[in-house]
């Protein structure tokens, strides 16, 4: 059996509105599991822990899972990200609960790069996804900063601090898109 990581925190962000989708993404179903269910599955492929940053509590409780809640209301993932930092006081690897499709081979891929810096994410065929990496405890006392400052975006605060980025370009394509919208739905399920 594979050694787990214990060093690292997995992390399920499902904390969003799902406005584009006009229904919770976390929810929605591909191989006949909802999206956390199959993101927690290839997450306990790699981690010994695995927890959820999700503002309603009861929604998740199926998974019997640690559910974290935000200190920051209504300011995007990066709410999700710092409240579990702050909580867990390790490094984290953290995705998003619309990436159903991202691979345990992705993950261990990301985890062995070595690098001082504060964040590690993936590119895919020019397409940058944040939301699918790891991020270090040490960029906790700046992410408070900067959500203290009112500011949400997450390539912003990247761009402000020590990052890598991994191509991916020789990966699969699917694994790194975000299943936003109805229509991205319908072609995720036409492929199923």
């Amino acid at each position: 059996m594979k050694n787990l990581r214990n060093d690292i925190v997995g992390v399920i962000l499902a904390g969003g509105q799902s406005s584009r989708m006009g229904q919770d993404k976390a929810l929605l179903k591909c191989d006949d599991l909802f999206f956390v269910e199959k993101i927690t599955g290839t997450l306990k492929n790699s981690f010994s822990e695995v927890v959820i940053s999700a503002n309603d509590k009861q929604k998740y409780n199926f998974l019997n899972l640690n559910i974290i809640e935000d200190e920051f209301k209504n300011c995007g993932p990066l709410s999700g990200i710092h409240a579990t930092l702050k909580f867990m006081q390790k490094d984290l690897f953290v995705i998003a609960c619309d990436l159903p499709l991202v691979s345990t081979n992705l993950i261990e891929k990301i985890l062995k790069i070595n690098t001082n810096d504060s964040v590690i994410f993936s590119t895919s065929h020019n397409h940058v996804q944040p939301l699918c990496g790891i991020y270090k405890l040490k960029t906790l006392s700046t992410l408070e900063k900067y959500l203290l400052n009112e500011n949400h975006s997450v390539l912003k605060y990247i761009n402000n601090i020590r990052h890598t980025i991994i191509s991916n370009d020789n990966e699969n394509i699917n694994e790194l898109e975000n299943i936003n919208t109805k229509e991205d739905y319908l072609k995720l399920i036409r492929k199923d």
